[in-house]
């Protein structure tokens, strides 16, 4: 399960999600005026939890958001940020992250 908080976040997207591992989900997004904000401008926490026999386990938190290990993708790489219209940034949770 992943649970995320933050104030700017689009309010029809749900804050817990389960999924299955190996996948991939969009879980948040956002948008400014002539800037593409940065996961910690968006997400003030995030969480994933295990869930074994119904009871949920952290295992991986970012308290507050690190801007650091999302990746900064723009739709066109050569598009300066202050106009790029299309920007993601994956979080990728590896093994070892969760150690």
């Amino acid at each position: 399960m992943i649970q995320f908080e933050g104030p700017l976040l689009n309010q029809q997207l749900d804050s817990a999600t389960s999924i299955a591992s190996g996948l991939r989900i969009l879980i948040g997004q956002d948008a400014n005026f002539r800037s593409s904000p940065h996961p910690a401008d968006t997400f003030s926490s995030f969480r994933l939890y295990t869930l074994v026999a119904g009871q949920q386990n952290v295992i991986y938190q970012q308290d507050p958001v690190q801007n650091s290990l999302w990746l900064k993708r723009k739709h066109n790489p050569s598009a300066a940020d202050y106009g790029c219209k299309q920007v993601v940034y994956p979080l990728t949770i590896t093994d070892a992250l969760l150690k």
